[in-house]
């Protein structure tokens, strides 16, 4: 941490008896550059490229995904923004310290609350994911190659997407086990990132080795020998509902590199929100940010251009219609997702292992708890500045905010048993990117302002922060560039609300989204501002300092 950071925090920490509730947060710097980096490429689950690049063809029909991967891109200047505010507010919380400091905490809190629950409510999402695309997947694998129908009834059971009592047993030891890392704190939690960090690469070796090793015509005779899959009746089903093999569109191509390439990479900005955990933030925030954009790029171009080469481009678009139809399920027995379908390629046991759907729920499950971590000190934050009951703020000996962590575990909970019984609240959940870009409209808008809004921090920040071009801070250019981005993806998120090409995608889910994730953080705020003036409370002045250390 620079001098004048230092004297900030300092400044910050002289008034914290008056200010804040105590003058330390309780939370230790305890992660490294390195891992910081880690745990923005694990947290997204990048993984997910397996059914991302099934569903985009089809809601964005004529997008080349090639092309699309690298719209990622765009997410250079929300990498900046972060860089420079976590080095000027090096604090855990993220955005919601940012915009509260700078426009004002109403927005702050909004804005913040709509990352948070959204990652909260996909650490529930994904739960589903590695119980029915991992594990139910792995035994069903394991099933059919040995002939073993128990074992494919219990595998298809457990890929059940509702009404298993099984896969809800399952998912809930699952959750309580993910927060329980959590929990022990952040040394230990940074263990597991780091194991699925290396198990990602590998998985995707192991991946690519197998799909290169083959061509679409062993893939066919694989359908026929493990499920007895005629695949001409598979591309013969698509076709009757719709698909045919269409020329590129620029336009589908932009869409879909914007929503769906960039949704598998929202969570790689969470290191900022845990930089009151970071060491050396001003140097560690810049590996993590800018340098988990280009691994997502790397891993991505990848798997798509090995996973054409082996099942098709054709096979996987026919699916994609299938999946969109609901007529998938029928033919394949799940959702066959492309760690599923490599069991067409090869039957070596130890290969399938490690390159499908097994090693996918282990990466699933850690980049699950990954998009819990951060929202769990982002409620941390909120509980600090008096937003929330000052419980949420406690931490244990670990330095791990026990009822924060608590509070997470609930809300993905909630989500998880939800999906379980009924697919209405998960279908909603495709516009939690809309919502999570809307919320980036104020980060970005906070960005531009910073320097003149906030002089006192603007002049005492480090030089990274301020750094800029013919007198221009960088720091603004990327605000301009991250709104102009946010309110495009914003738009393109909610084409499919209104063009009613696919049923999954209604508009009314789209306003439930939005009354779902920002009528309740308007009640908590301002009973907060209630209860802080019946209690006498310096509420107002804590938005005028950085939080104490």
């Amino acid at each position: 941490m620079s001098d004048s950071t230092t004297n900030a925090a300092q400044s910050a920490a002289a008034q914290a008896g008056e200010v804040f509730s105590r003058r330390a947060s309780g939370l230790t710097r305890v992660v490294s550059p390195w891992t910081a980096l880690a745990y923005s490429f694990v947290a997204p689950n990048i993984t997910q490229a397996s059914f991302y690049l099934l569903w985009a063809v089809t809601l964005y029909a004529g997008a080349q995904m090639q092309i699309s991967i690298m719209f990622m891109l765009t997410l250079i200047p929300f990498a900046a923004i972060y860089t420079y505010f976590s080095s000027a507010m090096p604090r855990s919380g993220g955005e919601y310290i940012y915009i509260s400091r700078v426009l004002h905490p109403f927005l702050g809190f909004i804005a913040s609350w709509t990352l948070t629950i959204v990652g909260l409510n996909w650490q529930g999402n994904n739960t589903n994911f590695v119980v029915n695309w991992g594990f139910g997947h792995t035994l069903t694998q394991f099933g059919l190659i040995y002939k073993n129908q128990a074992l494919t009834n219990i595998g298809l059971n457990l890929s059940q997407t509702q009404g298993s009592w099984l896969a809800w047993i399952v998912g809930t030891i699952s959750l309580m086990l993910s927060f329980y890392v959590i929990y022990l704190g952040t040394k230990i939690f940074m263990r597991f990132v780091w194991a699925a960090m290396v198990l990602t690469w590998i998985m995707l070796a192991v991946y690519a080795g197998v799909l290169l090793s083959v061509n679409p015509d062993v893939v066919h005779k694989g359908m026929m020998l493990v499920q007895n899959i005629d695949y001409q009746q598979v591309f013969a089903k698509a076709q009757e509902l719709g698909w045919a093999p269409g020329a590129m569109s620029i336009a589908a191509t932009v869409m879909a590199g914007m929503t769906f390439m960039n949704l598998t990479c929202l969570g790689s900005t969470y290191s900022a929100n845990i930089a009151g955990e970071i060491k050396r933030v001003d140097k560690a925030q810049p590996l993590a940010q800018y340098g988990s954009v280009i691994l997502f790029i790397i891993y991505y171009q990848i798997f798509t251009y090995v996973t054409y080469h082996g099942f098709g481009k054709d096979l996987m678009e026919a699916i994609s219609m299938l999946n969109a139809k609901g007529a998938d399920v029928p033919i394949f027995g799940s959702f066959p997702q492309t760690p599923f379908l490599l069991v067409y390629a090869t039957q070596n046991p130890l290969l399938l292992l490690l390159g499908g759907p097994f090693a996918w729920g282990l990466i699933n499950w850690v980049g699950a708890m990954g998009l819990a971590f951060a929202p769990v000190r982002n409620v941390f934050a909120y509980a600090f500045d008096g937003m929330l009951p000052e419980k949420l703020n406690e931490v244990n000996r670990r330095g791990s905010p026990v009822y924060a962590v608590l509070f997470g575990f609930v809300i993905s909970w909630l989500q998880f048993t939800v999906n379980c019984i009924t697919p209405v609240l998960s279908a909603y959940q495709v516009y939690t990117i809309t919502i999570w870009f809307f919320g980036w409209i104020f980060l970005s808008i906070a960005a531009m302002a910073f320097p003149w809004r906030r002089k006192d921090i603007w002049e005492k920040a480090p030089a990274i922060t301020r750094q800029s071009i013919f007198g221009v801070p960088w720091l603004v250019i990327a605000g301009a560039a991250g709104l102009v981005i946010s309110l495009l993806a914003v738009y393109f998120t909610i084409v499919p609300a209104f063009t009613g090409d696919i049923s999954t995608f209604p508009w009314q889910g789209l306003a439930f989204s939005f009354g779902f994730y920002m009528i309740l953080p308007i009640i908590l705020y301002y009973v907060a501002v209630v209860m802080n003036k019946r209690r006498g409370t310096a509420f107002e002045r804590r938005f005028k300092e950085i939080p104490p250390d």
